[in-house]
This record gives structure tokens, sequence and C-alpha cells, in this order.
């Protein structure tokens, strides 16, 4: 299972995304694979303005990685996503990687 994870991140054309702090959100449980959640661009957010908040049913479950500690190399930062999002943009949960790393493409 773990390599099917590593060849999809490695070959897939979808734009994925790795949302952190969920831990800190506590709503990971609220998602399972396949769920729809809502990409929301916070310009205004104090610590950072390319902040893309990420909801599940109206619930914080955490934010679009933005920092080398949070991403990895398959995956888009918010700072490159900010300016592509559509209105009303949603991703789809894929899975988890390493047990830290909840991967989403968007949709």
């Amino acid at each position: 299972e773990f390599d099917e994870k590593i060849d999809y991140l490695k070959t897939t054309t979808d734009t994925l995304i790795n949302i952190a702090g969920t831990r800190f959100y506590n709503n990971d449980s609220l998602v399972e694979k396949g769920s729809v959640i809502d990409l929301i661009p916070e310009p205004d957010n104090e610590h950072d303005g390319d902040a893309i908040r990420v909801e599940v049913n109206g619930k914080t479950l955490g934010y679009v990685a933005n920092s080398p500690q949070t991403l990895i190399d398959e995956v888009k930062s918010a700072t490159n996503l900010k300016d592509k999002l559509k209105q009303n943009q949603k991703a789809e949960i894929k899975f988890w990687y390493m047990s830290w790393a909840l991967i989403a493409k968007l949709i």
C-alpha cells in the first residue's frame, strides 16, 4: 500500500495538496478517503497572507501546507495555489501519507 501511494505521488497529473494542522483542530475524524473538502483563501491571515483554510462540513480541518517542514515534494504549497484556486474550490481526500500528511487532490 505504501508503494502504491509513492507511485501515485510521483506519477499523477492531479494537483495535490497536503493538509497541515489536522491534529491541532482535532477534526480529522470527520474525513475519510473520498471526502470532499472546501478550500478557503485567507488573504488577511496574520500568520500567512497566502493561507488557505481547509474545511469539512463547516469545521476547520487544517490549512494547505505552506512551509518546508510540512510540505512533501509532490504537492503544491498554498503560495503556489493561491492565485489558481477557483471560487468555491473543493478537493477530495486521497490518503494519509506517513501518518502526518493528509493528501488531497483538487477537483
